[in-house]
């Protein structure tokens, strides 16, 4: 097993102060990256050796909270879920590389809780990852039936907001307003905040149908104040859009239900894809969605970041 990260758990007597989210996660990473099978008794046991708990029936009690999390997790991931648990253990159902999109932002999340291996190993440039998201991001919300159109920046792109409006408008079908770009984005603009535009298109191919603006967000430190972006009022100056598009956010981090509700209720976001919703878009998919390409891209960057993740496996 892996030890328990100290973001998210903290030592309990009387009252549990460790928390569910952080629980959870710990525990889908042991059994997606390290462990074929865990039982109740063994996770309490870390959870003693820890220093965490003291008392076998409170981490026990803890645990009973974490577990529930866990079983509406496997729920909404259906078959992309790569454990099964019953009421005494959690098995691997499958090997991490049959479910490349939620192995992609469990690691994400995971190198977040362990911090220092990764930075060590990797730095701080998050590039790589946040165009896998958006890639990710895309395809989850094609295999819904929207058709997406990818913005962001990356250093395998050109670093100009003029190239990513004009490719935007002819993609939609809709006209750049002349002279905007010298007067309403700043000089250094890359993307405008904005990396994938989604919309509903109908076969006359024209405009007035729903759009959507996302934004990628792979810190699980700065992702709440993304929603912000991208600035729709910006892009209204940019393109002559005949309806207004509202914001979404991507993130590959898997929220609790209270959380969620309070994350999604902000000024103009009418979507937020968190790591469920990405990796089971409709429950119906099978676990091999992806398209071949992307589930590649997303298992090599995984593969190269086990060894840092390894580093934190219990003896």
């Amino acid at each position: 097993m892996l030890q328990p990260p100290s973001k998210g758990f903290a030592y309990s007597v009387n009252k549990h102060n460790g928390n569910l989210e952080a629980l959870a996660e710990w525990i889908e990473g042991c059994i997606t990256f390290v462990d074929d099978r865990i039982s109740k008794i063994e996770i309490v046991d870390v959870l003693i050796e820890s220093q965490l708990y003291e008392d076998q029936d409170f981490a026990k009690q803890w645990l009973a909270f974490g577990w529930q999390e866990l079983i509406h997790r496997k729920r909404c991931l259906g078959n992309s879920c790569p454990f099964h648990l019953n009421n005494s253990r959690i098995e691997a159902a499958q090997s991490w590389t049959k479910t490349p999109a939620f192995s992609f932002c469990l690691m994400v999340s995971l190198q977040a809780s362990y911090r220092e291996p990764f930075v060590e190993r990797f730095g701080s440039d998050y590039n790589e990852q946040g165009c896998l998201l958006e890639r990710l991001t895309a395809e989850s919300m094609e295999a819904i039936g929207w058709k997406t159109h990818g913005t962001g920046w990356s250093k395998g792109t050109a670093n100009s907001i003029r190239d990513k409006v004009e490719s935007l408008a002819a993609h939609l079908g809709e006209e750049c307003l002349p002279g905007s770009l010298e007067k309403w984005a700043e000089a250094n603009a890359k993307d405008g905040g904005l990396d994938v535009v989604c919309h509903q298109p109908f076969p006359d191919q024209w405009s007035g149908r729903p759009l959507l603006f996302l934004q990628c967000a792979t810190s699980s430190e700065e992702w709440r104040a993304k929603r912000a972006t991208p600035e729709i009022r910006l892009w209204e100056k940019l393109l002559d859009m005949s309806t207004r598009p509202t914001r979404g956010i991507s993130i590959p981090f898997a929220l609790m239900r209270d959380d969620f509700r309070r994350a999604a209720n902000y000024t103009d976001l009418s979507l937020v894809l968190d790591r469920h919703r990405l990796c089971t878009p409709k429950h119906d998919l099978p676990s091999n969605w992806l398209s071949k390409p992307l589930a590649k891209d997303l298992n090599e960057w995984t593969r190269s970041r086990l060894p840092a993740l390894l580093e934190s496996k219990t003896s």
